[in-house]
């Protein structure tokens, strides 16, 4: 069996799905099975990975025996002492080249941009080898993502309990309104990041908000909210909102149902746009003039910022 092994942790929830689908759509292409033990803080959200120590794709069937090792995987999970002992082993790789001539890795060091993993010819390595080792963050596949993009989306769907949560909400939501908007006020680490380029306040949400509502005047709008910080809903009174008061995988999802998204440079609503196929504008700027054709769907190969 040959097996990519993702490596490298790379972020949190969104980068570390986007990733993840990327050398998945590479997989699906060329029959390799992936073995993702970065992925383990969250296996137990998704139902292709729930009680699952390797967070493999394909996801293997679970037979009856695996109740048996739920406490165990679970453990492994907590601790993740596999991805620890996998990244540890890539980074003697990485500083001892010749070792790669035993057991091969492609890293993403030297990459200036996002590049297909075929760059590196991992064919060529698994014509001698049966593992190869992936080590970044900067693997994108603009082509195969779009060909293989059900099977991702099936992949990475939520649990059972988690979509009914979900479901559940947006129903209650969508009967008082026809038009659903889903907003991402991210702060918090937006600070440092691109030197707080895309920190924006909350009144600078409602701004936009504003101008979006122009845009649809016949239509009757809520705006849903998540945010990686406590809302002020008094700041938002003049319109219809919901605030999202729930963790990031429920806001994660539930971005993704709603009709139309907006929010700054991220690959939180990127993701949340391809899997829900739904329309989304990242704000680059607050100057910036709206229209209905700046709402697109995403796909997940794009670098925002």
């Amino acid at each position: 069996m040959t097996k990519f092994i993702i490596a490298k942790r790379c972020g949190r929830l969104a980068n570390r799905i986007i990733l993840y689908a990327n050398v998945i759509a590479w997989a699906e292409e060329y029959s390799i099975t992936v073995i993702n033990f970065t992925f383990q803080s969250y296996a137990h959200l998704f139902q292709s990975t729930l009680n699952s120590s390797r967070c493999s794709y394909p996801s293997k069937k679970k037979n009856g025996f695996h109740y048996l090792f739920k406490p165990f995987i679970y453990f492994l999970n907590l601790v993740r002492l596999p991805h620890q002992l996998t990244s540890l082993f890539c980074k003697i790789l990485l500083k001892f080249n010749f070792i790669q001539k035993f057991y091969p890795i492609i890293s993403d060091t030297n990459l200036i941009k996002p590049s297909s993993l075929s760059v590196f010819q991992p064919m060529k390595m698994f014509e001698s080898h049966s593992t190869v080792f992936i080590y970044g963050w900067k693997f994108r596949e603009p082509k195969l993502t779009h060909k293989h993009a059900q099977k991702i989306r099936d992949f990475f769907k939520p649990t059972n309990e988690i979509n009914r949560v979900i479901e559940e909400k947006v129903s209650r939501i969508r009967n008082d309104y026809d038009l659903l908007i889903g907003v991402h006020i991210r702060r918090g680490d937006y600070d440092k990041w691109k030197g707080g380029k895309y920190l924006y306040s909350q009144r600078d949400y409602l701004k936009f908000m504003l101008k979006i509502s122009e845009l649809y005047p016949s239509s009757n709008i809520v705006f849903l909210i998540c945010s990686n910080e406590n809302v002020d809903s008094c700041i938002f009174e003049s319109l219809s909102i919901e605030v999202m008061d729930a963790s990031p995988i429920e806001d994660l999802y539930t971005l993704s149902e709603c009709d139309l998204l907006i929010g700054p440079p991220s690959t939180f609503t990127q993701w949340a746009s391809f899997y829900g196929e739904k329309p989304l504008l990242h704000i680059y700027s607050l100057s910036d003039s709206l229209t209905t054709q700046d709402f697109r769907v995403r796909d997940i190969t794009e670098t925002p910022g």
